[in-house]
């Protein structure tokens, strides 16, 4: 297997046997035999056995441990509040545990210099498909140290010295829009908003801004962690978990968002987005910003534009609502944060996690649309790919970018596809938005940052088969790359403009 490759081509891991072997990225919806892997597999090979393994799955809502590590960590408790420990036959962990119960055997921290060498793998790739701005989900605060390393001009008191020989100056070279993780291990004693530092760069000529909060609310359809009003499909002994009770979620929101922190949260089943618009509308009522009619939420409120404008909440996925909480989004003015290429990696097992009777229920992005809501489309990487056109494709058609027997040329539920310019907004403008920076970026106006990309086709015009041709190629921009340069304050920080610019 890879980890057997791994270990063998590097000589220095392969004798070093009480080196934790870290990995990511198993998906076990694509292998031959569809099952939770176990840590008896890892065992069933000589180069692996006996040996500390911890691989967190695509999604990463999974890991997967060899029994060196079940054994380390030892013993478990029954069960986790927001989490799932896999269990055999016997009783004993089978190897794998789910969400909240991921931290019962930590993955090890890497160093700085790792942390330095990720980043800027992160950023080439980045920057080469287009991408200006990020918006990274869930930092924690000793990792903000990488990002003040770079020297931004107010930041520099706040460099982290374990950071300071790995970048000793220049500005970050993208947009960053970092959200602080919530430590939901221990939600009573979390960080007092007030005493967290704001970070408002991108208003300034700076690229670093801190000024919301990542919460997870649930966990992952693929791995059953979704929570759900009713029982999966596959599973009708479970509904998936909750991360976080929810009157915990009621209190962290309301908490964040009175000291005008926006409050990003995860949320993926049905009952988990139910669960966070309870908490938003009645964050959003404490502060003033909603009215209502005989009970029923009706117009935002704008006698205090201002101090309603600073929170703009986000639902981070909104992959499966009621057709009540749909129109709910829009009412109370929350951004749906979506990421359309999960729709053509969830189509294949969808139906059979969730039953057909409630497989219509997600990804409604037109439905979204046309209750009011702001789409902010991302690309979810590392989940998936790092190309913001993949999801591109991925709204506006619902297809496969490779054919597969049987699908459907009109779409999965083609009702919910949007258009390219619905597409388009929701990647730019209203991903500024999300971001509150649309009075600088998100489109080419007079005054704003001169943040753009130049692609090699009109994605705008060009024929389905053409657009997933061009999306097929990527963005190397070797041969024909579709992205032929990305721009970013001006500057030029990828490919070529060409004489005709």
């Amino acid at each position: 297997g890879l980890v057997a490759s791994y270990i063998l081509a590097h000589p220095d891991i392969e004798s070093a046997k009480e080196e934790v072997v870290v990995g990511w990225g198993w998906n076990h919806e694509n292998w031959e035999v569809i099952r939770l892997p176990t840590a008896g597999d890892l065992d069933a090979n000589p180069i692996t056995r006996n040996r500390p393994i911890i691989l967190q799955s695509k999604d990463g809502h999974a890991i997967w441990v060899s029994q060196t590590l079940i054994d380390t960590h030892g013993p478990y408790p029954d069960t986790i509040e927001g989490g799932v420990i896999v269990r055999r036959e016997d009783g004993k962990p089978s190897g794998v545990f789910i969400d909240s119960a991921q931290s019962l055997v930590p993955i090890p921290p890497i160093s700085p210099a790792e942390q330095s060498r990720s980043f800027e793998v992160t950023v080439k790739d980045a920057l080469r498909y287009g991408l200006t701005a990020l918006h990274d989900a869930g930092y924690k605060n000793d990792s903000m140290g990488l990002f003040f390393s770079f020297g931004e001009p107010s930041l520099t008191a706040s460099i982290s010295t374990q950071y300071s020989e790995v970048k000793k100056n220049g500005r970050l070279p993208i947009r960053l829009y970092a959200m602080t993780h919530f430590d939901e291990e221990h939600p009573d004693s979390d960080s007092d908003p007030g005493k967290l530092r704001r970070i408002d760069g991108m208003a300034g000529k700076e690229r670093l801004t801190v000024r919301s909060l990542k919460v997870f609310a649930d966990g992952a359809l693929r791995t059953g962690g979704a929570a759900l009003y009713e029982p999966y499909e596959d599973n009708p002994t479970s509904s998936g978990s909750l991360r976080l009770p929810p009157e915990t979620i009621h209190r962290v929101v309301g908490r964040y968002m009175k000291r005008g922190w926006q409050v990003n949260v995860h949320a993926i089943g049905d009952r988990a987005n139910g669960v966070v618009l309870d908490a938003f509308e009645d964050a959003l009522n404490e502060l003033g910003c909603l009215e209502s009619t005989d009970g029923r939420i009706e117009t935002r409120r704008r006698k205090n534009p201002d101090g309603c404008g600073e929170v703009r909440p986000r639902l981070e996925h909104a992959q499966m609502l009621t057709k009540e909480d749909v129109g709910r989004v829009g009412r109370l003015g929350v951004v749906a944060s979506v990421q359309p290429a999960h729709v053509i990696s969830d189509m294949i097992y969808a139906e059979a996690r969730v039953g057909p009777h409630r497989t219509h229920r997600l990804y409604p992005f037109q439905s979204l649309l046309s209750k009011g809501a702001k789409l902010a489309m991302g690309t979810d990487f590392p989940v998936e790919g790092v190309d913001p056109l993949v999801g591109f494709w991925a709204g506006t058609t619902r297809r496969s970018l490779e054919p597969r027997e049987g699908e459907d040329d009109g779409g999965w539920f083609p009702s919910q596809r949007l258009t390219r310019t619905q597409a388009l907004r929701a990647l730019t403008i209203d991903a500024a938005y999300a971001s509150f920076s649309e009075h600088l970026l998100g489109s080419l106006e007079p005054g704003k940052k001169a943040d753009f990309v130049v692609l090699g086709v009109d994605v705008m015009k060009v024929e389905d088969e053409k657009l997933r041709e061009a999306v097929l190629r990527g963005g190397s921009g070797e041969g024909e790359g579709i992205v032929k340069a990305t721009v970013l304050d001006g500057g030029l920080v990828f490919g070529d403009l060409g004489e005709d610019c």
